[in-house]
C-alpha cells in the first residue's frame, strides 16, 4: 500500500501506524519542503511496517491562498521502485498528487482519494478548480473522508455515494487526554471557579480569525475571564498591539513544540476557542475535547459539524465568527457553562472515542471499496 502525501505532518503519524498494522506493508511517500507557517517536527518511530519516503523535488508557498506546491520528479520512479499493490493519495492541489493518481491509472491499480475540502472551507469555487476536483473524482475508485461536510461535497460533485466512507479527522487524543489528566492533578485546587479560562491555540494568521477573537474579547474583558493565545505567525505583533490597550487580560504563551508542552495549557484552561474564517477540519478541537474542555468552535470548520453540533452531550456550542452577537453571546454562554460546572469526564470520553485507530479503520474500509470497484470494472471491461 502506498501514500501519496502532499506534506508530512505529525498529527498523521499516528494514524499512518495503525494503517501500517492494517496494511502490513504502508508506504508513505512525501516531498521535501514545508509549509513555512508551521512548526514541523517529524520523524518516524520504527512503527512495524511504516516506511517514510522523502522524494526530493521543488516547493513553493503560496502565502495568499495558504496553499504548498510540491513537485518531485523522482516520485514515478520511487513508487515504482516499491511496486505498491494500491495507491492512496490525499488531495489533488499538487503535482505530486497527480503524479500519484496517474501512476495507479496507469499501473491499473485501485486508487484512492483522501479528502478533507468541504464547501465552506473552499477558497476556489469556479470552473477551473471544480473541472479540477470532478476530474480527480473519475480517476478514483474510492472516497475516504474527514467528516461529514466534506462527503457532502463529494457527493454533491457526482461521486457514487456508495463508494464514499465518512471518517472522523484525529490526532492522537489517548495520549494527550493521559497527559492532560496527570498535569491537572498535579496542579493546586483553589476552590471554586474565580473567571473562566478561554484558550486559543493554533496559527496567528487571517484565517484562523484569531484578530476577531481578540478585538471582541477586548471589548467584553475582564468581565469574561482571561484568554491565553498559543501560537504563532505574522500577526503576533498587531494582536499584541491589541492587547496592550485597555484592561484586558490577555497572555501570549509562545507556540507549542511538543505534546507535553500542549497538554500543559489545555491543563489549565476551561474553554477552547476556534474562530476560524476558513478551516478544513480544525484538529484543536479533538485536542480541546480529549482534554476535557468545553468548546466554542466556529461554524466554518468541518470539525464543529462531526464533533460539537453531532455530539452525545453538551460537549460546546458553534458560532459564526463573521457575526460579533453570536461570537459574543457563544463566549457569554461559555462562561455561564463553566460557572455552572464542567462534566469534563462527559467531554473526555467523546473526544477520546476518535481515534488514529478508528480513523485508520475507515481508511481501510474506503480502500476495500476501492479494490472491489477496481475488480469489478476490470471484469467488465474482460467481458466486453
Amino acid at each position: 500500500m502506498a501514500l501519496v502525501t502532499g506534506a508530512l505532518t505529525p498529527n498523521r503519524l499516528p494514524t499512518y501506524e495503525r494503517l501500517a498494522s492494517l496494511c502490513g506493508e504502508f508506504h508513505v511517500f512525501a516531498p521535501t519542503g514545508r509549509d513555512p507557517t508551521r512548526i514541523q517536527q517529524v520523524s518516524s518511530q520504527g512503527w512495524p511496517g511504516l516506511y517514510i519516503h522523502i522524494v526530493p523535488g521543488l516547493s513553493t508557498f503560496v502565502r495568499r491562498r495558504d496553499w504548498g506546491i510540491y513537485l518531485s520528479p523522482g516520485l514515478w520512479h520511487a513508487l515504482e521502485e516499491v511496486g505498491p499493490t494500491q495507491v492512496l493519495v490525499d488531495g489533488y492541489v499538487t503535482p505530486n498528487h497527480w503524479t500519484g493518481m496517474l501512476y495507479a491509472t496507469h499501473q491499473r491499480l485501485p486508487l484512492t482519494l483522501w479528502w478533507g475540502s468541504h464547501s465552506l472551507s473552499s477558497r476556489s469555487r469556479g470552473r477551473v478548480m471544480t473541472g479540477l476536483r470532478r476530474l480527480a473524482l473519475r480517476l478514483v475508485d474510492s472516497v475516504v473522508t474527514y467528516g461529514h461536510l466534506a462527503s457532502q461535497q463529494v457527493i454533491g460533485l457526482g461521486f457514487d455515494p456508495a463508494r464514499v466512507v465518512t471518517g472522523t479527522n484525529t490526532v492522537n487524543t489517548e495520549t494527550l487526554a493521559c497527559l492532560v489528566h496527570r498535569r491537572r492533578g498535579q496542579l493546586t485546587t483553589e476552590g471554586a471557579v474565580q473567571e473562566t479560562r478561554f484558550l486559543y491555540v493554533g496559527q496567528f494568521i487571517e484565517r484562523k480569525g484569531v484578530r476577531e477573537l481578540l478585538r471582541i474579547f477586548t471589548d467584553a474583558s475582564p468581565s469574561l475571564g482571561r484568554l491565553t493565545l498559543v501560537g504563532y505567525g505574522s500577526l503576533e505583533a498587531e494582536l499584541r498591539s491589541m492587547a496592550s490597550h485597555g484592561d484586558v487580560n490577555v497572555r501570549f504563551a509562545g507556540s507549542s513544540r511538543t505534546l507535553e508542552e500542549l497538554a500543559e495549557h489545555y491543563a489549565q484552561a476551561d474553554v477552547l476557542v476556534m474562530p476560524s474564517l476558513l478551516e478544513v477540519w480544525g484538529l484543536v478541537v479533538n485536542e480541546a475535547l480529549a482534554a476535557g474542555l468545553y468548546v466554542l468552535a466556529s461554524k466554518r470548520a468541518g470539525a464543529t459539524h462531526d464533533l460539537i453540533e453531532l455530539a452525545p452531550t453538551d460537549v460546546g456550542r458553534a458560532f459564526d465568527p463573521d457575526d460579533e452577537v453570536d461570537f459574543r453571546r457563544a463566549l457569554t454562554h461559555a462562561t455561564e457553562r463553566v460557572r455552572a460546572g464542567l462534566d469534563r469526564e462527559s467531554i473526555t470520553a467523546w473526544g477520546k472515542a476518535h481515534t488514529p485507530a478508528t480513523y485508520a479503520a475507515k481508511i481501510w474500509e474506503a480502500l476495500a471499496l476501492a479494490r472491489e470497484a477496481h475488480n469489478a470494472r476490470v471484469s467488465r471491461a474482460f467481458q466486453s
